[in-house]
Order: structure tokens, then sequence, then C-alpha cells
């Protein structure tokens, strides 16, 4: 209900006075501690819940500096947000590894059975980075016009913008979802929380939206099988086999 919804960015939100205060588990540098208070303030209140006030302006200075630093910027807020796995897994599912989960778990075995060296696996990383980004747009732009043939969506982007802006905006988006995904894993390995935090994710609407975690798992196997595919032929040229 965005009328009412189960948290809030701090941002732009406003509390009666309580003996609550944010936990300075989180990262200075932001991520997570709105969701946690929230939540627990609410818990606190009994049930209370939050209202939104759509006529309410909050001015907010926006992030200075270029495309990579706002990509900083998510991924250090997403190091921050790792620690809601443990605090509340209650609100956590599995889900199939990311690009920076798969290259971690690839890894050790890539080490131990083949023969690559270092220059080798950068390579690797970097054309699993390429392949990702062209699975996630060809997927993503596919799940798109479907909602636009059932008429859930509309398509205002290419038809005020065209197809080369909507490209790149996708590109973009890409480069910051894959920001998030490495500084949440970081936030894991940090934490000390793998068994918490990796192969899971964390369901933002809080159950308010039943089907968000299957259909984020249908996304999520749609994009790691079409990589799979997509890279195998690939990868077995850059990786030496090891029976050779």
């Amino acid at each position: 209900n965005m009328y009412s919804p189960a948290w809030e960015v701090t941002a732009n939100i406003l509390f009666r006075r309580t003996q609550i205060r944010f936990d300075s588990i989180y990262a200075k540098t932001g991520g997570g501690e709105d969701v946690d208070y929230s939540l627990r303030v609410t818990k606190a209140c009994n049930g209370g819940r939050l209202l939104a006030v759509p006529k309410a302006r909050v001015v907010h200075p926006f992030w200075p500096g270029s495309v990579f630093t706002l990509s900083s910027h998510f991924y250090n807020w997403a190091i921050g947000d790792g620690a809601l796995f443990q605090r509340f897994p209650e609100h956590t599912y599995w889900s199939f590894p990311n690009l920076p989960e798969t290259l971690l778990i690839t890894l050790i075995p890539l080490y131990l059975w083949t023969q690559v060296d270092l220059w080798q696996y950068f390579q690797f990383i970097l054309f699993s980075i390429a392949a990702g980004f062209c699975v996630d747009f060809v997927c993503d732009d596919y799940n798109h016009r479907i909602t636009i043939v059932q008429g859930i969506g509309t398509d205002q982007m290419i038809e005020r913008r065209g197809q080369l802006l909507y490209f790149f905006a996708h590109i973009l988006g890409n480069l910051y979802v894959l920001g998030l995904e490495c500084g949440r894993l970081r936030g894991h390995i940090g934490w000390y929380a793998m068994a918490h935090g990796m192969l899971r994710r964390c369901n933002w609407h809080i159950g308010r939206l039943p089907n968000a975690p299957n259909n984020f798992r249908m996304r999520e196997a749609q994009k790691i099988v079409s990589s799979l595919q997509f890279s195998s032929g690939s990868t077995m040229q850059i990786i030496p086999n090891p029976l050779d």
C-alpha cells in the first residue's frame, strides 16, 4: 500500500518523538538504517503504521559527482544494508546467484581444477560482466514489452526519447545494480554473515506484495540460465582445459 508503506527513506520522513535511536551497527555511509528504524518504531507502537503525505515537499541535496561517483554511493549504501539480513531474517528469502556471487563461487574451483592465471581470470570477470549486461538488457526489455502488451505499463521512455536513450538508461541502471550487488556481498563478508546473506535477498516489500519474491526468483533464474548459455562457449576459450 503506497499510502501506508512498511518503511520509508529517512531523507524525507518525520517521526513523533520516541526513545528509539538509530542503531550504530549500520555503516556511516548509510544503508539499512532507515528500514531498521522504521520497522522498530512501528513494532514499538503496537502495530502503528507510517502514512504517506503526497502533498509534502522535502528539499534534499543530490549527491554531486559523476556517474561512477553515484555508483560508488550505491555500493557503500549496500554495504550498510547487509546488516538487515541478520537483524530481520524473516524478511529474507533464497534466490539464484547474481553476478558477484557467481564470480565468487567460481573462483575456488577455477583455481583448484584449472591452470588459470590472474589475467585469464580477469578476462573471465570482464566477459561475465559484459554477458550479464547483455542478458539483463534482453530479459528486462522482454519483460517490459510483455507488460506493455498486457496493458500494465506504458512505454513513455521509448516514445518520448527514443531507443538509443532507452538503451543507455538501461546500461546505466545495470551499472547501479552491479554496484549494489557488489556492495551487499562486501557487506556480508564484512559482517561475517555469508550464511545469512549469500544467495539470499531482502524482501523490501516486507511481505506486503505476496508474489514479489517468486517473481524475483523467476527473473533471476531466467537471467542465470541465459547467461550460462551465452557465455559457455567463450568461457571455454578463456579458461584452459586442465586435461590438456
